[in-house]
């Protein structure tokens, strides 16, 4: 027994030694590892702006195959069409490409060529991948958190897998691994060479959206113009949804013409040059030929084959189209509700411009809430191009809110006659929000319960229809003044009639102030004229400054574009009698502030400040103020989530005639789910809320919430405090759908 114990114990410290070792082993491994990475890290902002500019043609060849399809692929919104029978296609893209520091890409298509038809042609789903600065702290857009980003020790591990010898110097080679399963974050392996500590090429391996890609890049020669630009992307890219699997792969070569290195001063506002291709009139070339002269990547046997197979089949497959289109005339009729009910459609019209038209049936354009419930949305876009880059752009939308039962519609229009100095006239007519009068109802309210017949007073809701025509120009860079005429028509559901209770009788202005001698004249003025209709004829004047507005022109017409300093608006609209019968006197003037400040690494925070009033409240006005009400139509996330009221009874935005608001919104990839739950892959963002609302009923009103954002839904949680006290809580679902 004695002997065993021995040979256990010999047996167990010979163990424990040996996992002492390959730790030992594997520590050496990850610390050496961090080191290389750790130099190159310290470098990679100097060599992600190492190159100030460059122009290149870029050419792309690629091979997709349907490995598995079925029905439901041609009713995933956003997603290309098959030909239907055909599971291998080729295509090829030629491009000219300009780049400006930092990570500014101006991507011009000038050819393609394939046998994919219009299902891949000017896609434009891959490009990100061959728009890729190994050194940014960021990759595809923003994307991706690169694994030499600054904080990326927090995200990533590094292992050391091996050295090799070259004429240029020792080459090692790292593996790089995720700590957290996320869509942010990757894995791979990257090439450095430890003499001048650069890469030499580097492979990511992920997700995005609806792919599983691996991309390669490799680096020009050390020593060379070319020594931190990629000159090689090798790209394979994975789709397995809904029971369809499809694979691609894709090389992307680059051919430099002119690489400039000298730092420029201080980047102006205007980018014009960074965005120079966008300007260039040449129509895109569809032609096997014209790409044929520009490939730099020969094609392969299976290649050539497919495309003289395409070639061979073209002319006998559109017969065959035409003959069942005679045959089957019902088919058309049917695939053309497909189209309008599943599919997004682009129709250039000769002379009449282009259309926008979207899928009805669309997951994207519902969203929920649970103060305002279920709420559908839709929007047509038209636009024409006149010379001189005149742009007249028309935009109808529509909704419905299922909860209240209320369909909302929207037309503007907008005609931008003088592009350059950004010069427009708009018409905008639709329906708003119900809405009310808090005059009117403090009016009512103070009418004794005994006296009069409120039964026969009708003002909880009045429906509104608006029409505003302004004209818009941007006097300098960031400062533009819009002014003109704000019309609204307010209609209550059925007339009110002022009664007492127990005769039954109308009662005229004269008899109310015996009836009530202390009551005030402006009360009584509002509750002996009660109408149906209240009509509003104002001018309309808004003035607004972004200070350090970065713009470009393209051709003509001045692109604004984004600012490091926030956005000031300034809001004035005066009510005037005489111009429409009975219209109201009244003047609102707001203050609306908003600034996003970026941190990189895909951090963001959104701030939003201001308040308003209507400072002639003697007078009956409706509370509607343009910066403090409910979007039922609303286009960007911002207006979904961020910067609005979740759980804000809907009356409450018209019960005051002044109001201070604020907003703060805080945006990242890794905040809380990746240390509670293993679906961290699904989440791209989370998002911290705080909203604060101050108004002469609410001192104050306060919203905070937690939200996080997956490629299929936007979903927020939020609960409500009026002071100190918990009011409710509630969710908010806005549906995305593979858009961002």
């Amino acid at each position: 027994m004695n002997k065993f114990a021995t040979y256990c114990l010999k047996g167990g410290i010979l163990l424990l030694v040996l996992l002492c070792s390959v730790s030992l082993q594997a520590a050496k491994k990850w610390n050496a590892a961090d080191s290389l990475v750790e130099k190159i890290r310290d470098l990679a902002p100097y060599y992600a702006d190492a190159v100030s500019e460059y122009e290149a043609s870029l050419y792309v060849k690629g091979d997709l195959h349907i490995d598995r399809k079925n029905m439901l692929l041609r009713y995933l919104p956003h997603m290309f069409h098959l030909e239907k029978g055909v599971r291998d296609y080729v295509v090829e893209q030629y491009s000219d490409l300009h780049y400006t520091a930092p990570n500014i890409y101006d991507e011009k298509m000038r050819g393609f060529s394939g046998t994919a038809g219009r299902a891949w042609e000017a896609d434009g789903r891959l490009q990100d991948f061959f728009h890729i600065n190994v050194y940014a702290s960021s990759l595809l857009g923003d994307k991706l958190l690169s694994p030499l980003a600054p904080n990326a020790r927090k995200y990533y591990k590094y292992e050391h897998q091996g050295v090799q010898e070259t004429p240029q110097g020792r080459v090692h080679r790292i593996y790089f691994v995720r700590k957290v399963y996320s869509y942010q974050l990757l894995y791979g392996y990257m090439f450095i060479n430890e003499k001048s500590m650069t890469v030499r090429e580097i492979c990511y391996i992920g997700h995005t959206e609806m792919n599983h890609f691996i991309i390669t890049v490799k680096l020009g020669e050390e020593g060379t113009d070319e020594e931190f630009l990629p000159v090689r992307y090798e790209v394979e890219v994975n789709l397995k949804m809904l029971g369809n699997k499809m694979s691609g792969k894709y090389i992307g070569v680059p051919t430099y013409q002119n690489i400039l290195f000298e730092k420029s001063k201080e980047l102006d506002y205007d980018l014009t040059e960074a965005y120079a291709l966008s300007v260039d009139p040449e129509e895109m070339v569809r032609d096997y030929a014209y790409i044929s002269e520009r490939r730099t990547e020969p094609l392969t046997k299976d290649e050539s084959a497919l495309y003289q197979r395409y070639f061979h089949s073209e002319d006998s497959l559109q017969r065959a189209k035409q003959l069942e289109s005679v045959r089957q005339p019902k088919n058309k009729f049917w695939e053309g509700m497909e189209d309008i009910l599943f599919s997004r459609r682009t129709v250039v019209a000769p002379n009449l411009g282009t259309f926008r038209i979207y899928q009805l049936l669309d997951p994207s354009l519902i969203s929920y809430s649970g103060t305002n419930g279920i709420s559908y949305r839709y929007k047509i876009r038209y636009n024409q191009m006149f010379p001189g880059d005149r742009l007249l752009s028309l935009t109808p939308r529509l909704g419905f809110n299922f909860k209240h039962r209320e369909l909302y519609w929207n037309v503007n229009g907008e005609y931008n006659y003088w592009p350059r100095r950004r010069q427009s006239i708009s018409l905008e007519m639709g329906s708003g929000g119900r809405i009310y009068s808090p005059r009117m109802t403090d009016a009512i309210d103070r009418l004794p319960d005994d006296l009069f017949d409120k039964s026969q007073i009708h003002i909880e809701y009045f429906k509104d229809v608006y029409m505003k025509l302004m004209h818009s120009w941007e006097v300098t860079n960031g400062l533009t003044v819009q002014f003109g005429l704000s019309v609204h028509r307010r209609t209550a559901p059925k007339k009110s009639r002022l009664v007492l209770k127990e005769t039954g009788e109308e009662v005229s202005q004269r008899q109310i102030s015996s009836l009530l001698p202390d009551m005030q004249e402006s009360d009584i003025s509002i509750l002996s004229s009660l109408r149906k209709t209240y009509n509003s004829f104002a001018p309309h004047f808004i003035l607004q400054w972004v200070p350090g507005q970065y713009y470009y022109m393209n051709g003509q017409r001045k692109e604004n574009l984004s600012s490091r300093y926030p956005r000031i608006t300034f809001d004035w609209e005066r009510g005037i009698t005489g111009v429409l019968n009975q219209s109201m006197k009244y003047e609102r003037m707001e203050l609306d502030i908003r600034q996003v400040f970026s941190f990189g690494a895909m951090r963001e925070l959104y701030l939003r400040a201001g308040g308003g009033a209507f400072t002639k409240q003697d007078h009956l006005y409706f509370a509607d103020f343009e910066y403090l009400r409910r979007n039922n139509l609303p286009d960007e996330w911002r207006d979904e989530i961020s910067g609005r009221f979740q759980l804000l009874h809907r009356h409450m935005y018209n019960n005051s005639g002044r109001y201070a608001r604020f907003h703060m919104t805080f945006d990242t990839p890794f905040l809380i789910v990746p240390h509670v739950t293993k679906l961290t892959k699904h989440v791209i963002y989370e998002r911290v809320y705080l909203s604060m609302l101050y108004t002469s009923q609410l001192k104050p009103y306060w919203e905070v919430g937690y939200g996080f954002g997956t490629h299929i839904v936007d979903l927020g949680v939020f609960a409500s405090f009026e002071k100190a006290n918990y009011q409710r809580w509630g969710v908010k679902i806005s549906y995305q759908l593979f858009k961002r």
